[in-house]
């Protein structure tokens, strides 16, 4: 199923190798839901995605924690016998594409315009140049 989604980092994503050699990394997105809690404040979605290759590379050469990232992806289920030697079962995206939207204000990297522009399919955006 292809998935797209908007959400910050919550922490600076860390290359690793698989078993294989292939490289990956594992973010978690921090997206607002459309929901509010009962003190009328929206809720918020932390979803788990991957990346391989050279999205994954991309990913920890260009974005960090606080990063506003749009992506697309496909969503898997896996199952894994974790360290209790109980089955269980996650569902996670599986990152395809993804777009860098916005530096968190305040940050010590902030994007600005003269930030080279990703060598594959991503693209990048710069404050005010939002479609929405």
């Amino acid at each position: 199923m292809l998935v797209t989604g908007l959400g910050r980092l919550t922490k600076d994503p860390n290359l690793q190798r698989s078993e294989s050699g292939v490289p990956y990394v594992q973010i978690d997105l921090a997206c607002k839901d459309k929901s509010k809690d009962k003190d009328g404040n929206y809720t918020t979605s932390f979803i788990v995605c991957k990346a391989f290759k050279g999205t994954a590379e991309l990913l920890v050469k260009l974005v960090k924690k606080g990063n506003l990232i749009y992506i697309t992806g496909d969503l898997k289920q896996r199952t894994y016998t974790n360290k209790d030697n109980n089955k269980t079962s996650i569902v996670e995206v599986i990152i395809n594409e993804f777009t860098l939207c916005e530096s968190k204000k305040g940050s010590k990297e902030e994007v600005t315009e003269e930030t080279p522009a990703p060598t594959t399919n991503e693209s990048l955006i710069v404050d005010g140049d939002l479609p929405f």
